[in-house]
């Protein structure tokens, strides 16, 4: 039983993260670093989301790969976010310490990383098909297939987000619940400040939209 769960953290290890990097060596593409060790030993370096239920739970899974397979050694650490994780996965790169596998890269990066040739196809690795049909994520997956037909990125998780909302002002305005899209959110805005001009309505500006004006506009 437990060769059986181990052979399933070897392709959990292997795919699950969101992208492996490789970097040019004598003209040639190698997986980076996956850096041979003494005695023998593979040392694997996964940068982790920079928040610590991500890093416990990718340490604890690390830890029992590592005690089924002697000969690999997996350093787990939250991915450095200043001045952005971008910039230091760019950094990495350059200076040829790129990790071997990391976490909290999102898609629109990932195709830059990608066109420069920084990324290994996912779908290249052995039990890529295994892990997307285990994980039930065959529908799911061919939409992140990117421009040259490769998969680089694997979607393994993603972050909720809530919002509160006076649900005696949404009455008022006509609501009887929440709005779910983005145009009903604008639609409310504006209802909202035509009634109640000194109201607002906000968010964090990355994830729905900006503090509106007084006209119920966005600001630039």
């Amino acid at each position: 039983m437990k060769k059986k769960i181990a052979g399933l953290l070897a392709v959990t290890m292997t795919v699950s993260m969101l992208a492996a990097c490789s970097t040019k060596v004598g003209g040639a593409q190698q997986q980076q670093p996956a850096g041979q060790a003494g005695g023998g030993v593979t040392t694997i370096e996964f940068w982790a989301s920079p928040n610590p239920p991500q890093q416990a739970y990718w340490t604890a899974i690390a830890k029992e790969y590592e005690s089924v397979n002697p000969k690999v050694k997996i350093n787990v650490s939250p991915m450095k976010e200043t001045p952005s994780s971008e910039a230091n996965i760019q950094s990495a790169i350059a200076g040829g310490s790129a990790p071997t596998m990391s976490e909290n890269i999102s898609r629109g990066f990932a195709a830059q990383l990608a066109n420069s040739k920084a990324l290994v196809p996912l779908d290249t690795l052995p039990n890529w098909n295994d892990v997307v049909s285990g994980r039930n994520m065959t529908g799911t997956i061919g939409s992140w297939k990117f421009a040259d037909g490769h998969q680089y990125v694997l979607p393994i998780y993603s972050n909720a987000m809530l919002f509160g909302w006076r649900i005696d002002i949404l009455k008022q305005l006509g609501f009887n619940e929440p709005p779910k899209t983005y145009s009903q959110v604008l639609d409310l805005a504006k209802k909202l400040k035509a009634k109640y001009p000194d109201k607002y309505v906000w968010a964090k500006a990355i994830w729905l939209t900006r503090p509106l004006g007084k006209d119920g506009s966005t600001s630039s």
